[in-house]
């Protein structure tokens, strides 16, 4: 299942389809490259909460079309249930942030950057931390210490 942003919120206040169903193909599609002969390695990690985020956004989508309020919902949470991926340079509070270098891991991020406080206020997901050029210096993630990403 592939959607653009637009198309993805359609789905998801249609109920054509659920947060916790496009959480779960990013979950599986990062799994099987990490298993794969030759790993894409665009993904570093995957958020241990993004499953209940999604089950949240699925409960409080359904509530609202029970009540018959969806669209009054998608217009003060225009992202709720749509999953995000996050560059390693940029603050998710609590979660790691290293820049893809070895001098900051184990760095916790103290804060959420203004562009995740935004999203999240949109009610979308942070799905994980993306491979990238150490501390964003680059463009082919060749000098990343998680090694290359071969299709980011």
């Amino acid at each position: 299942m592939f959607y653009t942003i637009e198309e993805t919120v359609k789905a998801l206040k249609s109920g054509e389809t659920t947060s916790a169903a496009l959480v779960k193909a990013s979950v599986d599609t990062f799994e099987n490259d990490k298993k794969s002969e030759k790993p894409l390695n665009a993904f570093l990690e995957i958020y241990d909460d993004v499953v209940e985020k999604a089950n949240a956004a699925d409960a409080e989508i359904a509530e609202a079309r029970k009540n018959g309020t969806v669209g009054k919902l998608f217009e003060e949470k225009p992202l709720l249930g749509v999953p995000f991926a996050v560059k390693d340079n940029i603050s998710v509070k609590g979660k790691s942030l290293t820049c893809s270098s070895k001098i900051l891991q184990g760095y916790r991020a103290p804060y959420n950057a203004t562009v995740i406080a935004r999203l999240l206020d949109a009610g979308a997901i942070p799905l994980g931390r993306c491979n990238q050029d150490e501390f964003a210096m680059g463009s082919s993630t060749e000098y990343s210490i998680y090694g290359p990403t071969r299709n980011p």
